[in-house]
Formats: C-alpha cells, sequence, structure tokens
C-alpha cells in the first residue's frame, strides 16, 4: 500500500459508525486473479428518489461484534 484516505468525519461509539469509508492506493498492481470492481453506470446513480429505500454496501473491516 502507498497511500491511504479515511472519510475526515469518521465517527464510531458504541451504537453508531458514521462516513466509515476509506481509500487505498495499492503500490503495486493488484494480485494474479483480482479483476477490480467497474464504476456504477451513471445511469444507477443514487439520487434522492432513493430516499428512505434499504441499499446494502458490502466491503471489508470490523464488524459490530468487532471480528
Amino acid at each position: 500500500m502507498s497511500e491511504s484516505w479515511l472519510h475526515s468525519e469518521y465517527h464510531q461509539s458504541s451504537t453508531d459508525i458514521h462516513n466509515d469509508i476509506a481509500l487505498v492506493r495499492l503500490s503495486t498492481d493488484e494480485p494474479a486473479g483480482v479483476v477490480p470492481i467497474p464504476y456504477l453506470p451513471e445511469s444507477m446513480k443514487i439520487d434522492n428518489s432513493d430516499i428512505a429505500i434499504s441499499i446494502e454496501f458490502v466491503g471489508f473491516g470490523e464488524t459490530e461484534t468487532g471480528s
């Protein structure tokens, strides 16, 4: 890894996590067999019409139970 950025307003308490996102720039090419996820097309962007619907984000990191 050559660089990393954490959200400037990341906050975690005993009941909530806010702005839990980070970016990592690798110092080498991705490992063999790893295919990067493409950008979300403009036609699928999240906008005001999506307010109050459920969405699921998937990623890597610490879970709410600390594992």
